[in-house]
């Protein structure tokens, strides 16, 4: 591995040659698509990337927990090759007893091996590059622009693979009630935060999902002054229904089922929400005191200054800096790059047999088919439609949640990868039979044949 180049080379008369493939971020799941493709022979390959280097996905930037919250065994991008794996490097790092003593994977070594990951394999990284525009060409390729360190650039490609993780397809929550406030006074949790900048101040925090206990030990440990979450639920969610489908089969398989089954799955695994994971409790709790208001109606939050007054059931909460760990939303109408080609999409809230909930919370999914192509409203209206996979949050009603995961994105990389493989043979095939005809390269010069020679068989009739 990898395997030879086999995709004959495409050229583009207005703008050059044209990629294979481009993959729209160079996290997790992008690092496996782009390995995926690279070591099965598509080479004409780009990851673009609008982050600087090293600082691909969240782990290095918004990610705040001391360890990943999912067990260290069958996870990464590793495309089915074991000496890529997250064991392997670790092991080759630390020593093999290393591995046996943890159970979760170390944030800091999680990033130095994605670096690794990404460095081994040579995978064609293009950092600080922002992808502004996706437009579908007549005969089924995708101009991308994308700007580049501030220069803006055209790149061709015959498929597109969009890893763009959460909030990729839209972008973070936030509540409506923090939309006037001053930016320095609150932040996403997906945000750059200076969290040493809040010793001594007092922190509010809105949820209390994993990503909120982490905003919230992180900002305990720089020395925070207090910590108050305020939760909308009554009570804190304990139980991880998704535990119960962290296996091949759900990965794989989900997006086999039908449409109505497949949201009752999603509503079951909403209808508690996520708990955060018994370790980042613990963490939080060593880390210092914090006060919990369940059944938190926020009718305002309210600026004085370089302070905060949120309203709470009718009560004032004074606050120095707020943190919404209110998650992301899925809604293309967010996302300059894909304002052409929404028009000519499906979405998976079109679909009249499911309940009224769900074409109500899927409004805005793009629906795409069990190879993760985007599927056309009107089919034939938008051929390069059809060349667009998603591997992000916008996919998870009609594929589940392998492709936002450390545990499903190899294996959802792989099916796609497979998917863009064989619809650019197939797409090709004439070439790939020309090719076949024209092939005139013997096994061996008749001249060389050995002279015929009496059998020395005294059996033989002579026949042949």
């Amino acid at each position: 591995m990898p395997h030879a180049p086999w995709i004959p080379p495409q050229g583009d008369p207005n703008n050059g040659d044209v990629l294979d493939a481009v993959v729209i971020g160079g996290g997790v799941t992008g690092l496996a698509a782009a390995s995926s493709l690279l070591l099965r022979g598509v080479s004409k390959l780009l990851v673009l990337d609008r982050n600087p280097p090293g600082a691909e996905g969240p782990w290095a930037t918004s990610a705040r927990m001391k360890t990943l919250r999912t067990a260290k065994s069958g996870m990464g991008p590793t495309p089915g090759v074991p000496s890529l794996s997250p064991r392997a490097w670790y092991e080759a790092t630390y020593g093999a007893e290393a591995w046996e003593d943890i159970t979760f994977f170390p944030l800091n070594d999680w990033v130095e091996y994605l670096r690794w990951f990404k460095e081994v394999l040579g995978l064609p990284v293009q950092n600080n590059a922002d992808v502004v525009d996706v437009e579908a060409l007549s005969n089924g390729w995708l101009r991308l622009t994308a700007e580049v360190d501030g220069v803006t650039r055209l790149v061709t490609a015959r498929r597109v693979i969009v890893c763009t993780g959460y909030g990729g397809w839209g972008g973070a929550r936030l509540p409506a009630v923090l939309q006037d406030l001053p930016k320095k006074l609150y932040a996403h949790s997906s945000e750059s935060i200076d969290f040493r900048a809040l010793e001594g101040l007092r922190v509010g925090i809105l949820g209390v999902g994993a990503s909120a206990i982490d905003n919230a030990s992180t900002a305990l440990e720089h020395g925070a002054a207090s910590v108050d979450f305020y939760v909308r639920r009554r009570s804190v969610p304990t139980l991880h229904r998704a535990k119960a489908l962290i296996n091949v089969g759900c990965i794989e398989g989900f997006g086999y089922m039908e449409g109505e089954t497949r949201f009752e799955f999603l509503r079951l695994l909403q209808a508690d929400g996520a708990p955060p994971p018994a370790h980042s409790v613990q963490r939080l709790r060593e880390a210092g005191s914090h006060r919990l208001h369940l059944g938190s109606d926020i009718t305002a939050v309210n600026a004085d200054g370089d302070s905060l007054t949120l309203w709470a059931n009718g009560q004032p909460h004074s606050l120095d800096f707020l943190i919404s760990a209110t998650g992301f939303e899925v809604d293309g109408r967010r996302r300059p790059e894909w304002q052409r080609l929404l028009p000519s999409m499906k979405f998976v809230g079109d679909d009249p047999e499911l309940p009224e909930r769900a074409r109500q919370a899927f409004a805005h999914h793009p629906a795409v088919d069990r190879d993760y192509r985007i599927l056309e409203a009107v089919p034939g209206t938008c051929p390069g439609l059809r060349n667009v996979f998603v591997l992000a949050d916008a996919a998870i009603p009609s594929q589940g949640v392998g492709a936002v995961s450390v545990i499903g994105a190899a294996a959802v990389a792989a099916h796609a990868a497979t998917a863009v493989i064989g619809t650019l043979f197939a797409e090709d095939s004439a070439l790939h039979l020309n090719k076949m005809n024209d092939y005139c390269e013997p096994e061996y010069a008749v001249d060389d044949w050995p002279d015929p020679v009496e059998s020395a068989n005294p059996a033989s009739t002579g026949r042949a």
